[in-house]
């Protein structure tokens, strides 16, 4: 008895000093990663850039609430982290800034990071998982390929990611949790669960979303185990902590959800070719687990191993060897969680690691994902987070079983080697350790150097130019390096480069696809207000070949890794665009094409072709030659067809020579017909269109961030545009009356101005509803402390017996858990096999019954099964493919495009690979024509 007591105190120390050693461990990598260098990997940059912003619109008075990103229009607080960005701007302030918001963001991320492990800790102890489980969980924690540059933030090579704050806050909130079942002190089990909530959504927008599910699989489980009396004791503060979430964060959720909602301007069929928006089929699935290549070392042919904007974006440790061990005792600990007979937690972690396999193969093998509210825009890929966070329980479950097992065994047969065999297990730990130890040298020495000098430099040449001033940074690469470019674009108002394509709205996803051009072409420095231009060297001789780049600079290039170019004349933020403008009737998404096509025109043409205007619900108003060049009505419905004031301007505006184009018909004749696939009746009317009768002479006034002010003095009424990304909480101004605002290509704010002189003023107003949202969260945190015991009662009041239904026989409903979940892995097995088995292709998109697909073209997507099968492909508008409108043999890629689909008919396609089995066809229905052709 006092060896085994011995033993049990043996256990205890090694578990309590393995997570320290797991935090130090990784404490010292990622300091020798990070250090004092500026990190050059995925998005560093990027979120340097955001930081910098931040803080300046503090110091230029506008607050938090006040400060928009970029020149896109978004509020800061509306991107996907933003407590990040307020955690290190916060320190930079209150150190008097003794210290650079580089080095705040590298030691926070570093800190954080280092956490990890910990919070594992937490959560297993919260489990009651033994303290010897708990520390073998720590040690996992710097296991899995998700800690050096995967799941935790997808993105990043080093593993230094910024999504790290929901990574060690995800944890702690499902530990506080489960605490309120069973800890006397349920009050502070709830603060504890708030404030991780809090911090995990405020980390990142995705982990919100994760929470759900994992929340979602913990009640399930522990409403069928324990019943109704107890699940409804966990509801009550459970319902409290989201209340008061909610309060908190809604100042941020509200404008988030709003805006993303608004300005997600990227047709699916575009998302859908991004590397995050990939899912594994079953059988990938399957044989990746197998095989290793999920949790261990990636093979090269694996569908998971990439890097940059190819695969997965899986880290670059295919060159080391893990022998399989975390999958070993993953496998293991899954199998002991179905036989294990007293552990909720257990199970808990095995139902987890089930649904979030599910949801990693994503809706297109599993069609009943599309039935959640985030099935549309939810990566598959980020569900890797989840399981890996349920890997490394079962793992730690497992190991530490196995632990045990053979020091009773060695104390059984010798008690002098009882902990042989524990130094065995743990010398074979070892193996991965030195591993990441490998890796983070390896980086340090080659992998990022180049960038990180380039980054470095980059910024030294930047610091010296005053924040309020306009830059582009041109590399002769094009957009490869968006995430160096960024860092520069900060300092750029009126920003064409965009990081996220989704949120960025047009302007963003614009300039990814032009901004190699724009220095190239000088008229584009003058439309975006460029002041400074910085080049590497590579970009040298583009410029001395370009368009007589020198009269825009100061100096010619002298070959230095960067240099640094002031331009003469930049030009006001106000101006008026020397042609008459073309005004479009379209909706939001169409609006979004035609500044994609009039961009790529400016780039041929420069001020030479007219500049397009938004048609607002009221424009039969501004339907006058004098000021209009141009009319195009793009799917103008037979509703607005028959208003008579509608008809009447456009016949007024036809009749004074104005041109009127459309794609359906409008009642009268003059009309020209725009043909869906061909865009010449657009270029048409843009280039053929009338330079304005009358200069208009400009002085500006005040130039700031949110507000400008100007002089304008014009003998006609016309359009005046403001450089700066359309938003629609620009609110503008003439003579202090308040007058109505235009979106003009390509994204810029118009004012229309009236035949006198006037004062006009352009201000930027954030949502009044930030404020009051962000009272109510304080006025509910002081509510609670003043009322805390009162709280304390109701929390840690018992139930009264007889109250609630309770269900008896807690064995029958274990099985009952442990009967769905080894269904839901015969299923994913089951899919395996026929993919296997009989080649069966998983669809992707068209989604099925998608509708308004673009009948222009359309792209079809499958999965592969491997690099050396080749497909046949078939389009049919007959569900029993009688009639085939499009068949393509033996093709070699993972996607197809079709033009010349008819709008508003429904299509059947399906897919089979080589002489296997055709898959399961999926429909769509067409929309609307977009009515340009893209390029």
């Amino acid at each position: 008895m006092y060896v085994k007591i011995l033993n049990k105190k043996i256990f205890d120390k090694i578990g309590f000093f393995a997570p320290l050693l797991s935090v130090l461990f990784c404490l010292v990598l990622t300091l020798k990663v990070s250090g004092g260098n500026i990190l050059a990997s995925g998005d560093s940059a990027w979120h340097y850039s955001n930081e910098a912003h931040l803080l300046r619109s503090l110091e230029d008075g506008q607050g938090i609430f006040g400060c928009f990103t970029k020149g896109v229009g978004h509020p800061l607080l509306n991107f996907y982290q933003p407590l990040l960005y307020i955690l290190v701007v916060g320190i930079h302030l209150l150190s008097f800034k003794l210290f650079g918001l580089i080095a705040i963001h590298n030691l926070l991320v570093c800190i954080l990071f280092s956490l990890f492990p910990l919070a594992i800790y937490y959560m297993g102890r919260s489990f009651r998982c033994s303290q010897f489980e708990s520390g073998c969980m720590a040690v996992f924690a710097v296991f899995p390929i998700s800690g050096w540059g995967h799941t935790l933030d997808a993105y990043f090579w080093i593993g230094l990611h910024t999504q790290v704050i929901g990574a060690v806050c995800l944890p702690l909130f499902l530990g506080a949790v489960h605490r309120m079942v069973w800890h006397p002190n349920r009050w502070r089990q709830c603060c504890t669960a708030v404030f991780a909530l809090a911090a995990l959504i405020l980390g990142h927008a995705v982990f919100a979303l994760l929470v759900m599910l994992a929340l979602a699989v913990y009640v399930a489980i522990f409403f069928i185990i324990r019943g109704t009396r107890e699940c409804m004791r966990l509801i009550k503060p459970l319902a409290c902590c989201l209340a008061i979430t909610g309060t908190i964060c809604s100042f941020w959720i509200v404008p988030f959800v709003v805006s993303n909602h608004t300005y997600k301007f990227i047709p699916e069929s575009e998302r859908s070719f991004s590397p995050l928006t990939v899912s594994l089929t079953p059988g990938q699935l399957l044989s990746s687990i197998i095989g290793g290549d999920l949790f261990d070392t990636v093979n090269v042919s694996s569908p998971l191993f990439g890097g940059g904007e190819e695969g997965f974006r899986w880290s670059m440790n295919d060159a080391f060897k893990r022998f399989r061990l975390f999958t070993c005792f993953i496998l293991f600990g899954l199998v002991c969680a179905f036989l294990s007979k007293r552990k909720f937690g257990q199970l808990y972690f095995a139902g987890l690691f089930s649904c979030s396999c599910i949801l990693f193969c994503g809706k297109d093998d599993f069609p009943l994902l599309h039935l959640l509210p985030f099935s549309r825009n939810f990566q598959p890929i980020r569900a890797m987070y989840l399981i890996e966070l349920a890997s490394i329980v079962l793992a730690g479950y497992s190991f530490a079983w196995v632990v045990k097992k053979v020091s009773r065994s060695t104390l059984i047969a010798c008690p002098l080697c009882r902990y042989f065999g524990v130094a065995v297990l743990c010398s074979v730990l070892c193996i991965p350790l030195y591993e990441r130890y490998r890796i983070a040298s390896l980086m340090v020495r080659t992998d990022t150097s180049s960038q990180t000098e380039e980054l470095r430099k980059l910024c030294s040449v930047i610091t010296p130019i005053p924040s309020g001033k306009r830059v582009y940074y041109g590399k002769s690469t094009g957009a490869t390096d968006i995430s160096l470019r960024a860092l520069a674009d900060f300092y750029f108002l009126n920003n064409v480069c965009g990081h996220d394509n989704a949120m960025g709205g047009s302007i963003a996803w614009l300039a990814n696809e032009t901004q190699n051009r724009l220095p190239y072409f000088p008229p584009a420095l003058s439309l975006f207000n460029v002041e400074h231009l910085i080049a590497d060297a590579s970009w040298n001789p583009a410029v001395h070949g370009g368009l007589s780049a020198e009269s825009y600079l100061d100096e010619k290039w002298k070959g230095n890794f960067f240099s640094v170019q002031q331009i003469k004349d930049s030009g006001n933020f106000f101006f008026a665009y020397p042609q008459k403008p073309v005004m479009v009737w379209c909706d939001v998404h169409t609006w979004y094409y035609l500044n994609r096509e009039w961009l790529s025109l400016f780039f041929v043409h420069g001020f030479k072709i007219a500049p397009l205007v938004k048609a607002p619900k009221n424009f039969e108003q501004f339907l006058s030659t004098d000021s209009i060049a141009g009319f195009i009505a793009l799917d103008f419905s037979a509703e607005n067809r028959k208003k008579q004031k509608y008809r009447d301007a456009m016949m007024r505006f036809q009749a004074q020579g104005g041109v009127i184009a459309s794609n359906r018909p409008l009642g009268f004749d003059g009309i020209k017909k725009i043909i869906p696939g061909n865009n010449a009746v657009f270029e048409e009317m843009l280039i053929k269109s009338q330079p304005c009768n009358d200069s208009v002479r400009i002085q500006p006034e005040t130039d700031a961030w949110y507000q400008h002010t100007a002089q304008i003095e014009a003998n006609t009424a016309q359009f005046i545009i403001a450089k700066t990304a359309y938003y629609k909480q620009w609110k503008a101004y003439q003579n202090a009356v308040q007058c109505q605002t235009f979106s003009i290509s390509p994204g810029f704010v118009g004012l229309f101005v009236s035949p006198e002189s006037s004062r006009i003023l352009l201000k930027y107003q954030a949502m009044p509803l930030h404020r009051w949202l962000w009272y109510a969260a304080f006025s509910l945190i002081v509510g609670c402390v003043l009322m805390r015991r009162t709280i304390k009662k109701v929390l840690n009041k018992k139930k009264q017996r007889g109250r609630y239904y309770h269900f008896r026989g807690i064995k029958l409903y274990r099985y009952v858990v442990k009967g769905i979940v080894l269904f839901g892995i015969l299923w994913v097995i089951v899919l395996a096999a026929n993919e296997l088995i009989f080649s069966q292709v998983s669809l992707i998109y068209p989604y099925c019954n998608q509708k308004n697909g673009n009948p222009y073209e359309m792209v079809f997507r499958w999965n592969k099964l491997n690099e050396s099968v080749l497909y046949d492909f078939q389009l049919s508008d007959k569900k029993s493919f009688e009639h085939i409108i499009f068949q393509v043999e033996d093709v070699t890629d993972n996607h197809l495009g079709y033009r010349g689909l008819k709008p508003y008919m429904r299509y059947y396609w399906r897919v089979r690979a080589g002489n296997g089995k055709w898959s399961a066809a999926r429909s769509f229905k067409t929309g609307s024509y977009f009515p340009i052709a893209l390029r």
